[in-house]
């Protein structure tokens, strides 16, 4: 392919100085209290709290008012600007200087789509993202969460305890960014049949409402604002609360014994915030604004033995889990989606038009799932072990040994497919969704030798 050369940016651009962040101011208690219930060093009631500020990193406000970081170089979106290349020559046959829709086809040329959103901010000095300064200094601004816990410690024979915890950590103070230059005015709500389907939540079927923005709006640009969101809506709800149960067992001086589970699940709630500003909710439904996760139970577990006299140390792990790590904050980890891939010929029989800057080849892509309601079938379980010799040589030790990685070889899937496919026929509706793209990594041997001098 091809790019006809054509300045887009005669201008010479130049950079002011600019302020970001300036300094933030905090008070971050944390605290804990452990007490002897019985007064018999046998039964422990421990409390803790405290305060966490989100990391300080160069990105998100800490940078993005550099002017620098705001030219836009890119052309926003998935593939870009839409194009059809109607002449098969592989080359744009359009006036890429014309922000409008164009349709040369008829006369040799081909079909280019308007240019709307941050699309018409390419190859300009227009702010990308405008912050308000009031979240780039001051006390109490920064994001936070709060993690309170509560645990009951009890030794049930000389070596052997058990530990049981509630664990709550909730978020605040969350920064926000939208596009100033549209209102919850501008979005028309359109409904989705979703297809039946075994793989969906509770078998699929009946309809799903997204939000789409007007023509008209799309075409006014893009000006993002960040800023806190509470200043749009009452600030979210975001937690995430579980119990923690381990059972600590130590035979002789040789074998150490522990096993664990955590069950846990995550609450959001946006809607307040979906209401006012529907360019956050983005391509999902919107009833995906309210989720409570279903209960999500992990398993641990690690022992160690030392042969006496040979020295050969034996050790392993095991954790059988559901969800990996990832998702949002108050999440147990993340979940499965149905990207629904809907030709745009399709969605304007259910939107009343072709999407703001599409056309009518190309497709749209709605999450017709319900985040926290579709997870992995399988459980993740992993065994690792470790055998290691210990030789002493006067003052000095060498362990060598070696690690067995998967050692039970489980090949379960780690990662899916979540594309779904329309087709007029139901019965070839979402060919491949939820087909395995990555399973657990194979058995793994390693030799290591660690030399303590």
């Amino acid at each position: 392919m091809t790019w006809p050369s054509r300045d887009q940016s005669p201008t010479p651009v130049r950079f002011q100085k600019t302020d970001s962040v300036t300094g933030y101011n905090d008070i971050t208690p944390r605290m804990g209290l452990a007490f002897d219930l019985f007064g018999n060093g046998r039964t422990a009631i421990k409390v803790n709290a405290g305060k966490y500020l989100a990391a300080a990193v160069a990105d998100g406000s800490y940078s993005s008012n550099s002017p620098a970081l705001q030219y836009v170089r890119t052309m926003p979106g998935t593939n870009g600007r839409g194009w059809t290349d109607s002449n098969r020559n592989y080359q744009i046959d359009c006036n890429l200087q014309s922000a409008a829709a164009q349709d040369l086809s008829a006369s040799g040329g081909d079909v280019c789509a308007a240019l709307t959103g941050s699309q018409l901010n390419f190859a300009s000095v227009v702010p990308n993202t405008v912050i308000n300064p009031d979240v780039l200094s001051g006390w109490g601004v920064r994001s936070y969460n709060w993690n309170f816990g509560v645990s009951v410690q009890h030794a049930i024979l000389p070596r052997l305890s058990v530990d049981v915890a509630y664990n709550r950590r909730w978020w605040g103070n969350f920064l926000t960014t939208v596009n100033q230059l549209v209102t919850a005015a501008d979005y028309d709500k359109w409904t989705v049949p979703v297809p039946s389907d075994p793989r969906l939540p509770d078998g699929g079927g009946g309809t799903a409402q997204f939000v789409a923005i007007t023509s008209a709006a799309s075409a006014r640009g893009n000006l993002n604002y960040q800023t806190k969101e509470t200043e749009f809506a009452d600030a979210r709800t975001a937690y995430w609360h579980g119990v923690d149960a381990n059972v600590t067992a130590r035979v002789s001086g040789s074998i150490n014994l522990q096993a664990g589970t955590s069950t846990g699940r995550g609450v959001r709630n946006t809607c307040d915030l979906w209401a006012a500003r529907p360019d956050l909710q983005g391509s999902n439904r919107s009833d995906s604004c309210d989720i409570t996760e279903p209960w999500q139970t992990s398993f641990r577990g690690l022992g160690s033995y030392v042969v006496p006299k040979v020295d050969v140390q034996i050790s392993g792990t095991i954790r059988s889990t559901i969800t990996s790590a990832g998702g949002d904050n108050a999440s147990n980890g993340t979940s499965l989606n149905g990207n629904y891939q809907l030709p745009n010929t399709v969605v304007q029989q259910y939107l009343g038009r072709l999407p703001a800057g599409g056309t009518a080849a190309q497709t749209t892509t709605v999450n017709i799932v319900i985040p926290g309601t579709l997870y992995p079938p399988d459980r993740r379980t992993q065994l690792d072990m470790r055998f290691a010799k210990i030789f002493r040589f006067g003052s000095r030790r060498l362990n060598a040994g070696v690690d067995l990685y998967n050692l039970l070889n489980a090949n379960t899937a780690t990662s899916f497919n979540q594309t779904f496919v329309y087709n007029a026929d139901p019965a070839q509706a979402g060919a491949g969704y939820l087909n395995p793209t990555a399973i657990m990594g194979p058995r793994l041997l390693r030799f290591n030798a660690t030399l303590t001098f």
